[in-house]
């Protein structure tokens, strides 16, 4: 059997004794460009991904309450409060228009229920929205920094 690795290298296994033969291995070993932080590092972001929850109040002191006592709380690595929007929605059959402000949370994947929880608990709404959805990207250094909050 041979295993390819990338393009090039090749590594001889042998099906009988289980023996990888050994320049082959070497080569293939030599052409690997990834250092042990690297890959640690790697492992580390593809572990705890960044979560980002929103919710919505009808106050700027609400917003901010939130914001800043989720941070405080250690529910989340950063809380930002949105410009004020115009929400539409039905709400106990009736059609509603109202000014809220939106807060962004972000979170490691191991905290998101927890920060899903602690929003629950401390809005002001009776029916909170509370969305989550997992970043698809995050520059490495920030990604470090959520998770390590």
């Amino acid at each position: 059997m041979v295993l390819v690795i990338g393009n090039e290298s090749r590594i001889r296994y042998c099906h009988t004794c289980g023996i990888i033969s050994r320049p082959a291995l070497t080569a293939s070993l030599n052409k690997i460009r990834l250092t042990i932080h690297q890959f640690l590092k790697m492992i580390r972001i593809m572990a705890e991904r960044i979560w980002i929850v929103i919710s919505t109040v009808d106050s700027e002191a609400a917003a901010a309450g939130l914001a800043a006592g989720s941070v405080r709380a250690g529910v989340a690595a950063c809380a930002q409060v949105e410009a004020p929007i115009i929400s539409h929605y039905t709400w106990k059959g009736q059609v509603e228009e109202t000014r809220e402000w939106r807060i962004c949370f972000k979170i490691g994947e191991t905290k998101r229920e927890q920060l899903m929880s602690w929003i629950r608990t401390h809005h002001p709404y009776e029916v909170p929205e509370i969305i989550g959805w997992e970043a698809r990207a995050a520059d490495p250094d920030y990604a470090d920094w959520v998770a390590a909050t």
